[in-house]
């Protein structure tokens, strides 16, 4: 355990993420590689509940800190004064807003650090399209750099989400009532996206859908509730009916139905960072976002497809609208570029 010139140990640590699925399981790398640098040390998350559920059964993990989503500020004080009564040697902050500086400063934790958010980077190359980046670092990487003075250090390896039993038995379940199992080779497709600059054209994933159906693919579209009714656009538009889970399963059970399948075909979502983190092939369509954001399949088989724009990126994480009027960052990617890329995934399988 790691010690300080006044005798101090490390023995309690707190990670602070408490949104969203995506940033999460972007964490996973640095629980992994604290827990090897500390391995008697208890490290716990502070995460909002609906997001819980991709740390669970984590064996690096001994106490998970749930902060209910519709709960209000007595409620969250209440949860600061639990926290704090848990004594932590130290914290790390990787949300950096107003509540996880609160955790931070309530905590009265001896060693506070921070990941950087290069919040100034990010906006001069947003709005100004002024690269200053020395390097592209995923943000994984980023997380653990925050670690960096505890001596952490990367491992090399990806992305984690242990996936329960519970929503492997019911996803294999509501595929055998379709005729399928594992042995079917399924296309899992992800068109939805928060906002609607990052969604790839509904008719684009209809003709991809089709393409595949043809060569013999089962094609099943996901999504969350926001997604249904781009979901159930492309089901009614191919010439055969795929199935359609949008808004029909848990973040565990579309895990476990991405690690059915043989390919994952996504716009840059949380969806996507599912994928990577079960080493599942993705192919990511990127619109308004680049990879200089450091949100990308991290360490799987993938490949971004993408559109090379001076306009782009022009958004942290997308808009509704697109601000110069012709969203040609989307609608400029074919078809055949996403099938091509499908294509070499598949065949290096």
């Amino acid at each position: 355990m790691l010690n300080n010139d006044s005798g101090d140990v490390l023995k309690r640590i707190l990670i602070v993420r408490l949104s969203a699925m995506g940033d999460v399981l972007l964490t996973t790398p640095l629980i992994r590689c604290l827990k090897r640098q500390f391995p008697d040390c208890e490290i716990d998350f502070l995460v909002k509940e609906t997001y819980g559920t991709l740390i669970q059964n984590n064996p690096s993990l001994h106490h998970i800190w749930m902060l209910p989503s519709e709960k209000g500020f007595l409620d969250f004080v209440h949860l600061c004064r639990q926290i704090r009564k848990k004594k932590y040697d130290g914290i790390i902050d990787l949300q950096v807003n107003l509540r996880s500086f609160a955790v931070r400063i309530f905590s009265q934790a001896k060693r506070k650090v921070r990941y950087k958010t290069w919040r100034g980077k990010r906006f001069l190359l947003v709005h100004f399209h002024w690269n200053i980046y020395k390097s592209c670092l995923p943000v994984p990487l980023r997380f653990l750099n925050a670690a960096s003075l505890w001596k952490v250090e990367d491992d090399g390896w990806g992305l984690e989400l242990f996936v329960n039993e519970k929503a492997v038995t019911v996803v294999r379940s509501r595929l055998a009532e379709r005729g399928m199992d594992s042995k079917d080779r399924i296309i899992v497709l992800a068109p939805g996206a928060s906002k609607m600059t990052k969604r790839w054209p509904s008719e684009n994933f209809t003709r991809l859908g089709n393409i595949f159906f043809k060569m013999n693919y089962r094609i099943i579209l996901v999504g969350g509730h926001q997604d249904q009714d781009v979901c159930k656009d492309i089901q009614e538009a191919m010439e055969t009916t795929p199935e359609n889970f949008a808004a029909q399963l848990s973040i565990q059970e579309t895990a476990a139905l991405i690690n059915e399948s043989v390919l994952l075909i996504t716009n840059d979502t949380g969806v996507m960072h599912l994928g990577a983190a079960l080493k599942k092939p993705v192919v990511a369509i990127f619109g308004p976002t680049t990879h200089h954001l450091g949100f990308i399949p991290f360490r799987t088989q993938s490949i971004v497809v993408e559109k090379s724009l001076s306009c782009r990126p022009c958004s942290y994480h997308g808009t509704d609208v697109c601000p110069k009027g012709h969203f040609h960052c989307m609608k400029d990617i074919p078809v055949e570029d996403v099938l091509k890329a499908a294509k070499n995934l598949l065949d290096e399988r």
